[in-house]
């Protein structure tokens, strides 16, 4: 899917660099070149990196998610992409979705606050905690 890019809106974090943001069909989207690294809404995130998994598109995925209050966070190690979530590590996959478990009472591209988000699923498995990449992202935050 190609997207059209649009004026910049301001935003504090997420950079402007072939960064687009805008809002179609209930879903805030945040376009990194023509890949919609962030598509969410009040009941749902989803994270694709469409196999760019370079700095810049986490760096975009990890801005999205500090600007709107996301709750997420993503980071490589040995080549690997891992998702951070409720203080454990899930291996990343395109396609990911973070459902929300509490509804919002508006729609917008602002800021939402107050969100409370569940991992929902990561292709077509059942996502489980990494406990050893858990462990040692715990171990290293307390560093």
């Amino acid at each position: 899917m190609l997207f059209n890019y649009v004026p910049y809106e301001n935003h504090s974090i997420i950079k402007p660099y072939k960064t687009c943001i805008f809002k179609e069909s209930n879903y805030c989207y945040v376009v990194y070149h023509s890949t919609a690294v962030v598509k969410f809404n009040e009941f749902e995130i989803i994270l694709n990196s469409n196999g760019w998994n370079t700095k810049t598109t986490k760096d975009r995925m990890n801005q999205t998610s500090q600007e709107y209050d996301l709750g997420f966070k993503i980071y490589q190690r040995n080549f690997k992409w891992w998702l951070v979530w409720d203080n454990k590590v899930y291996r990343f996959n395109d396609g990911m979705r973070i459902k929300s478990t509490k509804k919002h009472t508006a729609l917008s591209i602002h800021k939402y606050h107050n969100n409370c988000y569940e991992l929902l699923s990561g292709g077509f498995e059942p996502m489980l905690p990494d406990d050893n990449e858990t462990t040692r992202y715990l171990r290293n935050k307390q560093d």
